[in-house]
């Protein structure tokens, strides 16, 4: 199975953040990182021809509402809250590239989000742990 496609959709998601927000204003790469890694984790997963490309936006305005900027988060906060609230299609949640108020899911949409289930921690340094993990999940360095 070829990962193009999952690379492919990656680096224009990167090159599009990039060129919205530019290189100065990092604070929302996470949110990125999380969905591309969700994205090419069920690709992998699931065998499916098309890779999804899910809201980064919505990491962004929901992970932590109270916050009003962008910020910095951990990768695996960000899974685990996609774990225990699904994450939302990027055509149902557009990327704006600004921290923007969390629009809560109504009830279709949180029976239709994405979900994955469960996170672990692999040691980098460790090649043979790295690749079985990749097998089996997303996988996202930090």
């Amino acid at each position: 199975m070829s990962l193009r496609p999952a690379a492919t959709a990656f680096a224009a998601t990167i090159a599009q953040y990039i060129s919205t927000v530019g290189k100065a204003n990092s604070d929302m790469c996470w949110a990125i990182v999380a969905a591309e890694a969700v994205a090419a984790g069920l690709r992998l997963m699931g065998g499916k021809e098309t890779v999804e490309e899910f809201a980064s936006q919505e990491l962004l305005d929901c992970c932590k509402e109270h916050e009003t900027e962008c910020y910095t988060y951990s990768l695996k906060k960000a899974f685990k809250w996609i774990e225990e609230n699904g994450i939302r299609e990027k055509g149902d949640y557009p990327f704006l590239a600004k921290k923007c108020m969390c629009r809560p899911k109504g009830k279709e949409l949180t029976v239709g989000a994405e979900r994955i289930k469960g996170i672990a921690e692999v040691n980098s340094l460790d090649t043979i742990e790295l690749m079985k993990a990749v097998v089996r999940q997303p996988v996202a360095g930090r």
